[in-house]
C-alpha cells in the first residue's frame, strides 16, 4: 500500500517511488526525433508557435518532475504520516493506503474501526474514514487489511446483511447452512380471493423448506420446524399460555375443565380442557408427580410410576414429544403410556388394542403378543387380564405343534439341528413357524390346518369364521373321536378317493396330486370332478369325509 500520484506527462497513476523514472521515459519519448518537414509546407509564425508551445511545456514538465523528485525525497527522509484516526504520528511502514482514494490511516486504526463495524453487521457503511471522502473501501484492501477468519466474518455478515436489508431474500436459519432462497410473497388480493384466513396467509407467505438441507422453517421468526396453525405473535403468545396436557389445546376460561376438590389436590389433573376425551384421559392418568416436577405420564395406581419422558430430565430412549410407536399419530405424552418389560413405552390404550385385535388372518398368528420394536414378548401388569388367556393359547397350540414334529419326524430337520440356522436347537419356535393352527368356532379351541407354506395360498382374502371347525366339532366326524383327539384323525382328499396330506385354509383336505393345483380344483363344480375310484362308501367327490385317527390305525386290535 504506497502512494500513488499521476504522471504530468500522460495522466497514469504511478507509485511514488517510481514517478521520476515513469516522468523520465515520457520527457524521453517526447525528445524522440522528429522527420523532417520539407520547407514551405508550414508558415514560419506558425512552425515559430509551435517550437515555444513546445519549450514552455518541457520547461512545465521539467519543473513537475523536480516537484515530484522534491516530494519523494522529503518522503524518504522523514517517513511520519499523521492518521486522522488516532491522531498520532506514526511510520510510513505502519500506514496503509488506501486504492480508491490513496488516502492513508495507521494500520492498527484501520483494522480496528473495519472490525467494528463488521461485527456490528454495518459492511455497507466500509468507506473511507477521511473527512469529506466516502469513497468505499475495497474488496482489495479488505482482503489485504484482515486475517482470512476476519474476511470469512465480513463476507458472512455482508452477506447477512444484504438479506436482511432485501425484502425478497431470506437465508436458511440452520445451523451450518447458509442457503440463501428468493422469497415470492402472495400478494392480499391475491390472499383475498383464495379466501384465506390469516393463519393461512401466513403459511403462504412465510413457510419454507431449505432446497440444500431440507429444512422447514418460518421466514419472520427462523423458528426451526415452521409453527403449523399458528402465526408468529399467535404461536409466541401460545408457547407462554398454559395449554391441555393431552390435546395441546390452549387453556382460556372457557375451555379449562371443571376440577373437583380432591382433583385439585393434584397439579397434573389441572390442566386440561373439557373436551370429552381429555376428560376420560386424565380421569385414568397417574396423579402423581416427580421429583424434577413434572408429571406423571402412567397409569393411575400403578405399582411403579412410569419415569420423566420430559426431554430435560429423561433418561429413556423415548420421551414425551416422541409418537407412539403403535398409532404414529399423538406423541407419548398425550395420553397414558405403559413401560414394557423388553424397556419400550406405548400409549397404553394403542398396546391393549394390539393385543385385544388378536390375528388378523384366519390362521393363528401370535405376532400380536410382540413388542412392535423388538419383538420381545409383551408383558406389564396393566394388561395382565388380556395376555393371560392369549398367552394360553399360544402354550396350547405350541404344544400340539411340538406333537405334530414329533408325529412327523421333522425333530432333527436341518432348520434346527445346523448351527446358524434360523431355528437352531429351538424346535418350538421351528414348529409354530411351520405348522398352521386355526381356532375352532363352536369350542374356542385350536387346531391343525395343514401347513404355514400352504396357507400362503390363502392370502389375506375374507373368511367366514362360521367355516372355521376343529375335527371334534365337525358334523363330519359326527362326534366319534377316539382318545388321541382330533389332531391325528385322516380325511380323504375332497377332490378324489386318495388320503389326503394337505389340509388347507382351514376347510379344505387335499391329496398332494390335487394340492399341486388347489386353486383349479377349488373353482371346479362338483360335478365336473373325477367320479369314485376306490369302491367305498363315501360322500361323492367334493365334500369332506373323515377316515378315522392316523393313531388307532398304528395300534394292533384297534382300528
Amino acid at each position: 500500500n504506497s502512494r500513488m500520484e499521476a504522471c504530468p506527462v500522460c495522466g497514469k497513476l504511478q507509485i511514488l517511488e517510481d514517478i521520476v523514472e515513469h516522468v523520465n521515459q515520457c520527457l524521453n519519448a517526447l525528445e524522440e526525433p522528429v522527420q523532417d518537414v520539407p520547407v514551405g509546407d508550414y508558415d514560419d509564425d506558425k512552425r515559430r508557435e509551435e517550437e515555444e508551445n513546445d519549450r514552455l511545456f518541457r520547461e512545465f514538465l521539467e519543473k513537475e518532475k523536480a516537484e515530484l523528485e522534491q516530494k519523494r525525497n522529503n518522503q524518504e527522509a522523514s517517513s511520519n504520516f499523521n492518521c486522522s484516526l488516532c491522531s498520532k504520528i506514526t511510520t510510513f511502514e505502519k500506514m496503509f493506503f488506501l486504492d480508491e482514494c490513496t488516502h492513508a490511516f495507521c494500520r492498527v486504526c484501520l483494522h480496528t474501526k473495519v472490525m467494528q463495524l463488521v461485527k456490528l453487521k454495518q459492511c455497507s457503511n466500509l468507506q473511507c474514514f477521511e473527512i469529506g471522502c466516502s469513497r468505499p473501501i475495497s474488496v482489495v484492501d479488505l482482503k489485504s487489511l484482515l486475517r482470512p477468519d476476519e474476511f470469512e466474518e465480513y463476507n458472512t455478515n455482508a452477506l447477512t446483511e444484504l438479506i436482511t436489508n432485501a425484502d425478497n431474500l431470506i437465508s436458511c436459519p440452520q445451523e451450518n447452512c447458509n442457503a440463501v432462497i428468493e422469497r415470492l410473497s402472495l400478494s392480499v388480493s391475491m390472499a383475498e380471493k383464495k379466501g384465506l384466513s390469516p393463519v393461512e396467509l401466513h403459511k403462504e407467505q412465510c413457510r419454507f423448506r431449505c432446497r440444500d438441507c431440507e429444512t422447514e422453517f418460518c421466514a419472520e421468526c427462523g423458528l426451526i420446524p415452521y409453527h403449523e396453525g399458528f402465526t408468529c405473535a399467535s404461536y409466541k403468545d401460545y408457547q407462554t399460555s398454559k395449554h391441555c396436557r393431552f390435546c395441546g389445546d390452549q387453556l382460556s376460561p372457557k375451555n379449562k375443565a371443571v376440577a373437583s376438590l380432591e382433583e385439585m389436590k393434584h397439579p397434573g389433573l389441572l390442566d386440561v380442557c373439557n373436551k370429552s376425551e381429555c376428560l376420560e384421559l386424565r380421569n385414568r392418568v397417574c396423579q402423581k408427580t416427580h421429583k424434577c416436577g413434572h408429571h406423571c405420564g402412567g397409569l393411575r395406581n400403578e405399582k411403579q410410576c412410569l419415569p420423566c419422558l420430559d426431554q430435560k430430565c429423561s433418561k429413556e430412549n423415548q420421551s414425551a414429544e416422541d409418537f407412539c410407536p403403535i398409532c404414529w399419530v399423538d406423541a407419548i405424552g398425550s395420553a397414558p403410556s405403559v413401560k414394557l418389560e423388553c424397556g419400550h413405552i406405548f400409549h397404553h390404550l394403542c398396546i391393549k388394542n394390539q393385543v385385544e385385535g388378536k390375528w388378523g388372518s384366519a390362521n393363528i398368528a401370535f405376532t400380536f403378543l410382540e413388542c412392535p420394536l423388538c419383538h420381545a414378548e409383551i408383558r406389564h401388569e396393566s394388561l395382565k387380564e388380556v395376555l393371560d388367556p392369549m398367552y394360553e393359547l399360544y402354550n396350547a397350540v405350541k404344544d400340539r405343534a411340538c406333537k405334530r414334529l414329533k408325529y412327523m419326524n421333522e425333530e432333527n430337520a436341518k432348520e434346527i439341528t445346523e448351527k446358524g440356522g434360523m431355528f437352531y436347537q429351538n424346535p418350538e419356535k421351528y414348529a409354530l413357524k411351520r405348522y398352521c393352527y386355526y381356532l375352532c368356532f363352536k369350542c374356542k379351541k385350536p387346531y391343525y390346518g395343514g401347513e404355514r407354506a400352504c396357507n400362503a395360498e390363502q392370502r389375506a382374502e375374507k373368511y367366514n369364521p362360521e367355516e372355521l371347525v376343529c375335527g371334534s366339532c365337525s358334523g363330519v366326524a359326527k362326534g366319534d373321536v377316539c382318545k388321541h383327539g382330533s389332531d391325528f384323525i385322516e380325511w380323504k382328499c375332497r377332490f378324489c378317493c386318495s388320503v389326503a396330506c394337505w389340509f388347507c385354509w382351514g376347510t379344505t383336505h387335499f391329496c398332494d396330486t390335487c394340492h399341486k393345483k388347489a386353486s383349479a380344483m377349488a373353482k371346479t363344480p362338483k360335478d365336473k370332478l373325477p367320479p369314485c375310484t376306490c369302491g367305498n362308501k363315501h360322500p361323492p367327490n367334493g365334500d369332506e369325509h373323515c377316515l378315522g385317527c392316523s393313531m388307532c390305525k398304528l395300534e394292533p386290535g384297534d382300528f
